[in-house]
């Protein structure tokens, strides 16, 4: 598939600086759009970044300037947004200029699980009155529930109904996060699939060693969306290994997350592997060395909602691995949906099935698997796929309904 050339210009906003290398989350996805749509995008225009991931973050990509209305220090804007806001409005005009220099005809936002970048958005897109398309990645009202925010539910839900309907489109990172936004606020929420510019690795047969361990292997951080999976998953893996199996299989998770916190939600077992802070080349190395890559999410009743819109970032290396992937969650969660919908196997929607799909592993072990994986990949997340979306979505002629 060839890329369409857009008609457009975008000034991407994002609440995640785009990561040069690494990050995690709405970081990557910010890098993962910015290369995807190359010379579309002309400026970028980012949050303030926290100081703990400043060092790492860009200043430019190719040959698009990155501004950071940098108006307060970080600290303040999750301490008191409001005031944030205040200083933001007062340099607006300054931001203004900066995005009529650059000849941007269409404002791109990414917004991540923060509600108040909302009203960034807002305040950004109401004084270059450019068409404002949005890109919600996380559910807003259940985010801030979780973050123990003190802003009501009622103001939240206000703001982002507010921002929304007045936004020229409105794209989800998920099937089910795009309905759920149409239900809730009638808008016309479409599913715009993250873009994968990772270059693919080829099918990498699984590594043997003496005595035969092989490692089921998770990439990312350890919270809520995982953790109670991880732990069934673990207690699966303890299972197979007190049995009578030929192998030994171990749980190894490759994150972040501090290790104390992860043997705290997980648990201490001989069976868990727990490798923190490994760079991009070590991680990569593990996933194609591993006998699959476990993409999990919780079936608790209470993460229903999360696991049902959110669609975690993880894909992109689980996809790009050459290695088989096990998915494990409740056939309402989005990536386990997104196989069963693609019918790829490997897909465990219920907390007995994990067990048995062990044991189909190596039946499912072939190049002719990473060859699917690489037909989803150009179908759905590349840089064609992201432009044929932009392009065919409605209103694409640049005009605010």
């Amino acid at each position: 598939m060839t890329a369409p050339a857009l008609p457009y210009r975008y000034a991407f906003l994002t609440d995640a600086a785009p990561a040069d290398e690494g990050g995690h989350g709405c970081h990557v996805l910010a890098r993962q759009w910015l290369t995807a749509v190359g010379d579309a995008a002309v400026l970028v225009v980012t949050h303030p970044p926290p100081w703990k991931v400043l060092a790492r973050l860009m200043t430019h990509h190719g040959n698009r300037p990155v501004c950071s209305y940098q108006v307060a220090p970080p600290c303040l804007y999750t301490r008191l947004p409001v005031l944030t806001l205040a200083l933001l409005a007062l340099h607006r005009r300054g931001l203004m200029r900066q995005i009529n220099a650059s000849g941007a005809t269409r404002l791109f936002a990414l917004c991540g699980a923060d509600f108040w970048y909302l009203a960034s958005v807002w305040l950004i897109q109401s004084a270059v009155g450019l068409p404002l398309d949005l890109y919600l990645v996380d559910d807003l009202e259940e985010s801030a529930r979780r973050q123990r925010r003190r802003s009501p539910r009622w103001f939240i839900r206000a703001l982002e109904g507010f921002v929304l309907r007045r936004a020229s489109r409105v794209y989800a990172i998920s099937r089910g996060y795009a309905a759920h936004l149409s239900g809730k606020y009638g808008v016309r929420a479409q599913w715009l699939p993250f873009p994968i510019t990772d270059s693919q690795e080829s099918y990498h047969s699984r590594v043997r060693t003496n005595p035969d361990v092989r490692t089921l292997v998770f990439a990312g951080a350890v919270n809520h969306l995982y953790v109670s999976a991880l732990r069934e998953a673990l207690a699966q893996i303890e299972t197979w290994n007190q049995g009578k199996a030929p192998f030994t299989v171990r749980l190894q998770i490759l994150s972040y997350t501090p290790k104390e916190d992860v043997y705290r939600q997980v648990g201490m077992s001989a069976s868990l592997d727990v490798r923190v802070g490994l760079g991009a080349a070590d991680l990569r190395r593990h996933l194609r060395e591993g006998w699959a890559i476990l993409l999990p999410y919780s079936f608790e009743a209470s993460e229903r909602l999360m696991v049902s819109t959110s669609f975690s970032t993880k894909v992109t290396e689980a996809l790009t691995s050459g290695r088989p992937i096990l998915v494990y969650g409740p056939s309402y969660s989005s990536v386990p949906a997104y196989f069963q919908e693609e019918n790829l196997p490997l897909c465990v929607t219920t907390p007995d099935g994990l067990g048995p799909a062990l044991r189909e592993i190596d039946a499912t072990d072939t190049p002719g698997l990473i060859a699917r994986y690489h037909a989803l990949l150009q179908r759905h997340h590349s840089a064609a796929a992201l432009m044929q979306t932009l392009m065919e979505s409605p209103n694409p002629s640049g005009t605010t309904p």
